[in-house]
């Protein structure tokens, strides 16, 4: 352990002085290790070694860029699961309501979903340790497990006198990088497909849902919203621009100090005849950045949004002892015309990459990002809004109506008599609400996405916000003008 440590402890300190003199290395080493010599034999607690590991890792990683990190065994884990797209445990979708851990949905076809878990439920321990005292991510570790390990839930469920416990053994769950995929609510005749992140089955799940709403009638355009989407798998975003790519185009271009290396599409392109908007926003970045950029660089597709992250450097996964990583920089991105998408980031004052000037979205002269064809700005929720969706008010609500009886279309309308209802059930549950014409608005739209999305489907109460959503209404609006994509520049 002292060895590994001094050479982690050596290293914060050389990264931050930049020293690079003959023999200063060794120095280091041996001051290193006669500080750990001080605090294994004066300090008087025994040293938690894991703890300086570890923290001497991320101390070094810090100095470097803002993309670099240590990834310990559980985050190693986790992103091993996102990227190959499944996980072991129960099949639910959680959340904290009012301090309470809830099932906002079980997922079909898992032990969760067989064993009759329903939308609503507050699971109150998990092998017998009390929710309460868990944020969501120990919730998630805690249901989470080995495959065929079991575990064992207690839920109270809204007009059961007594709580109902539930043993479920594990099983593989899969974990989809695509959100949604459906026909516009308003445009029948263009495609939504939303990718929360880039994993290895991502090509396939855009292909297979592509063809799906292919099979529904003749597409005009699709909508692929990369908002919010950080990235992932590289290979997976290219692959997916030579899906859209013909033959011969160059996608991304890695250079390093000992690598450099592009990637040109090479299959026969699918779908020319589609005409193709891609969402951006803030949220959008690496692997996000480099399918929208190549997509716009030759001209294939429109992108609306606002100006993308700005993460154009490449971390290499290189796996450590004890189960655990770090994602070390390794080279970087740069676009077909050859521009690279990182944005400033500062040193080591600013360790986290936070420095947007104000005409960043505009301002082309500020190395960095996607900028949109077209820019747009994300829905922003009123407070009063986010306030209740925060609190679980349209959760909670739609709930009981629907525990009530209450029928539930997709032709729907929220009356006044429903917003009176919802009113004394916010005062119920002393929970204040400012009455202005635009809430209004905003809570009978909420209102009937979660209800929805809890008696029909998700998706059903997806296009419920879809239908308010101006990013995608403007991509709508250019997908029905008469224009054809563009041929691809060489």
């Amino acid at each position: 352990m002292r060895r590994r440590v001094s050479g982690l402890i050596l290293l914060v300190f050389f990264l931050s002085l930049n020293a690079s003199e003959p023999g200063e290395w060794q120095n280091g080493v041996d001051t290193c290790n006669a500080i750990l010599d001080l605090i294994q034999e004066r300090h008087p607690d025994p040293p938690p070694e894991k703890e300086l590991v570890y923290a001497s890792i991320r101390g070094i990683l810090n100095r470097l860029d803002p993309h670099s990190y240590f990834l310990d065994p559980a985050s190693f884990r986790s992103m091993f699961e996102d990227q190959h797209g499944n996980y072991f445990g129960i099949g639910t979708r959680i959340r904290s309501i009012d301090g309470r851990l809830t099932v906002i949905a079980p997922m079909e076809g898992t032990p969760a979903h067989r064993q009759g878990i329903l939308p609503g439920d507050v699971i109150s321990t998990i092998d017998g340790h009390p929710t309460r005292e868990m944020s969501i991510d120990q919730a998630m570790k805690a249901l989470r497990g080995s495959r065929g390990s079991t575990v064992t839930i207690i839920v109270e469920r809204e007009g059961e006198r007594h709580p109902l416990t539930f043993r479920m053994r594990r099983a593989e769950i899969p974990l989809a990088t695509l959100t949604y995929s459906l026909l516009q609510p308003d445009a029948p005749e263009i495609g939504y497909i939303g990718l929360r992140t880039f994993g290895q089955t991502s090509p396939q799940e855009v292909r297979d849902a592509l063809e799906a709403l292919l099979e529904k009638g003749k597409l005009r355009g699709l909508v692929l919203d990369l908002r919010w989407n950080t990235g992932g798998s590289l290979a997976a975003a290219i692959e997916l621009a030579d899906m859209f790519l013909p033959p011969g185009r160059p996608i991304i271009t890695l250079k390093g100090r000992s690598m450099e290396r592009g990637f040109t599409s090479r299959k026969k392109q699918a779908w020319p005849d589609l005409k193709l908007v891609v969402l951006i926003n803030r949220g959008s970045a690496s692997s996000s950045e480099i399918l929208a950029a190549a997509l716009q660089e030759h001209e294939r597709a429109r992108i609306l949004g606002s100006r993308s992250w700005g993460k154009g450097l490449v971390e290499t996964v290189f796996t450590l002892p004890g189960k655990s990583a770090i994602a070390l920089t390794t080279a970087r991105y740069y676009t077909p015309r050859g521009r690279c998408l990182q944005r400033e980031y500062g040193g080591a004052d600013n360790l986290f990459g936070i420095r947007i000037p104000e005409d960043y979205d505009t301002n082309r002269q500020i190395p960095g990002g996607v900028i949109p064809d077209q820019l747009i700005a994300d829905p922003r929720l009123s407070p009063t809004v986010a306030n209740l969706i925060t609190k679980g008010a349209f959760f909670q609500f739609s709930r009981r109506l629907l525990d009530k009886g209450l029928v539930v279309s997709n032709t729907m309308r929220i009356d006044s008599p429903l917003i009176a209802e919802f009113q004394s059930f916010l005062d119920e549950k002393n929970i204040p609400v400012t009455d202005s014409e635009i809430a209004r608005k905003e809570i009978q739209r909420e209102i009937l996405r979660a209800l929805l999305a809890m008696a029909i489907s998700e998706t059903a109460g997806y296009r419920v916000f879809l239908s308010h959503d101006p990013v995608n209404t403007a991509a709508l609006a250019f997908l029905k003008s008469t224009a054809r994509p563009k041929e691809p520049q060489s």
